[in-house]
């Protein structure tokens, strides 16, 4: 995660302030004769690693053309350092496990768990995710007050609700129906629809 960044059209690289980098993400680096690590201050866990490229910078090499999820992972097939083991599990910090929420679609602890385990991230609960967009959705309303309200004129009010589609289609091709119900006498109409859009003729 990188903040303020500057945007520079002429320059030929993509140049990344070490400081920076680790004032941000709360890592520090380790540079080697032919790779480099990012490691996190909190334990030493190494996050990240590359290459030396061919004019002798250190390059992201491995986060090119991978997806997000290999990126968070961070693990190249290429990089094998004989004098360092190559890291299978890694922990994610609270920041990314936010970010992985909102990526998957706000889905809940456990489905999250189950999807990062299988990329062999390691995910806890013990570092709560506050969502205001799940609270939103989950919130609930208070119940509307009893109507006294009556109707004694037919078509006064009319009830209305769009159905489907429904699970199995009919024999006749029918997915959908629409029904109009009458606040005073309760008599329904119902109408089977093939498509969604035949209900506003159908409404008419």
């Amino acid at each position: 995660m990188l903040h303020n960044l500057l945007h520079v059209p002429s320059i030929t690289k993509n140049l990344i302030s070490v400081s920076k980098f680790a004032r941000d993400n709360y890592v520090f680096f380790e540079f080697h004769p032919n790779f480099w690590l990012v490691k996190s201050q909190a334990n030493n866990e190494v996050l990240l690693y590359g290459n030396v490229g061919r004019d002798g910078h250190y390059e992201f090499t491995h986060l090119k053309l991978q997806s997000p999820a290999s990126c968070l992972v961070s693990r190249s097939s290429s990089f094998e350092p004989s004098s360092y083991p190559s890291p299978v599990i890694y922990t994610l910090c609270k920041s990314a496990q936010f970010n992985w929420h909102l990526r998957l679609g706000h889905p809940n602890p456990h489905c999250m768990q189950t999807i990062l385990d299988l990329c062999n991230i390691r995910f806890t609960n013990k570092n709560d995710i506050f969502c205001s967009v799940c609270c939103m959705g989950k919130a609930h309303c208070l119940h509307y007050p009893l109507s006294t309200t009556q109707y004694t004129t037919p078509l006064e009010l009319i009830y209305s609700d769009l159905w489907g589609p429904a699970p199995v289609v009919s024999s006749n091709q029918f997915k959908y129906y629409i029904l109009f119900i009458d606040a005073a006498t309760r008599f329904t109409w119902i109408y089977l629809l093939k498509n969604k859009y035949d209900a506003l003729n159908i409404f008419k």
